[in-house]
């Protein structure tokens, strides 16, 4: 049977793509056509792999129109975390909003490190999270050891009301608790405390993405002059509030490596101190066992 005329006229999800990516890709956004089948699949309420799968079906005006509108989000550097809403993060996925920083990759090392201390820390370890964003790193290890409870602090309303959301929806309401700190203030002790603060310097703020600059909070990535003066407050904060032989885990810089190591070093003396490195080789993460 003949398709109608108006089917053959209306672009095929193919032509949609090719003509999506030109327009991000002249915008300066990097893997253009990847992205724009992320689009399309959330604008068809679906995901990429049937986008894939229906190359040759025409585009319906609806999803034509739906699709317009998140490209063109995208080409003005909107981060595409916040277009679609969502960042998938340690395998789960993380609702985001420009309450909160987008939840990156090598954060996962975090989560790493939490769960490979967890189960030498007795029946019911305790972690903190400090500055949770958008609880990606408690919701992360609560899904992974649940034997666990996750306390997840941050200083910004906003930020703590999208980790609810999070928290909610990923239903570990039961095993983290969700409270306004100002890092460590009145939190106890812990057997693990892992974070992820603003460690950008100041200088360095202009030189970074449009996505960052125009969109994601500056107060969840600058950490102060020379970007390490959180980092350094809370490394000062920790020692009373991590219990014997417990674990930090810190994300840092790729320059920061030595002067974290430092101030590591002087508050923790007795400590097992080292930097670990991401995939890329960069000093990625600050990791103390206590004595």
């Amino acid at each position: 049977m003949n398709a109608p005329k108006n089917a053959l006229e209306r672009p095929t999800v193919a032509r949609a793509l090719a003509g999506a990516a030109i327009t991000l890709t002249a915008a300066g956004v990097a893997d253009a056509r990847l992205e724009t089948e992320v689009l399309l699949g959330h604008a068809l309420n679906s995901d990429r792999t049937n986008v894939l799968a229906h190359l040759r079906d025409p585009l319906l005006p609806g999803a034509a129109s739906r699709f317009a509108a998140l490209v063109a989000r995208r080409g003005r550097r909107e981060p595409l975390a916040y277009v679609v809403g969502a960042r998938e993060f340690y395998g789960v996925q993380i609702a985001c909003s420009p309450s909160a920083l987008i939840p990156r990759p090598e954060t996962e090392m975090l989560v790493d490190a939490a769960l490979e201390a967890v189960p030498a820390r007795g029946s019911r370890p305790r972690v903190a999270d400090v500055g949770t964003g958008t609880g990606a790193i408690a919701i992360a290890i609560a899904l992974n050891a649940p034997r666990a409870g996750v306390l997840a602090v941050d200083a910004s309303g906003p930020a703590l009301d999208l980790a609810r959301r999070n928290v909610a929806g990923h239903a570990v309401a039961d095993r983290v608790e969700l409270r306004c700190a100002d890092l460590l203030d009145d939190t106890g002790a812990f057997d693990v405390i892992v974070a992820n603060l603003p460690y950008v310097a100041a200088g360095d703020w202009s030189a970074l993405q449009p996505e960052i600059r125009a969109h994601e909070p500056r107060g969840a990535l600058v950490g102060g002059e020379r970007g390490t003066e959180l980092i350094e407050r809370l490394l000062r904060e920790t020692p009373p509030h991590l219990l014997p032989g417990g674990v930090v885990a810190l994300e840092i810089g790729a320059t920061q490596g030595e002067a974290s190591l430092a101030i590591a070093t002087e508050c923790f003396p007795r400590a097992c101190v080292r930097i670990v490195r991401d995939f890329a080789g960069h000093d990625r993460m600050l990791w103390i066992r206590d004595a």
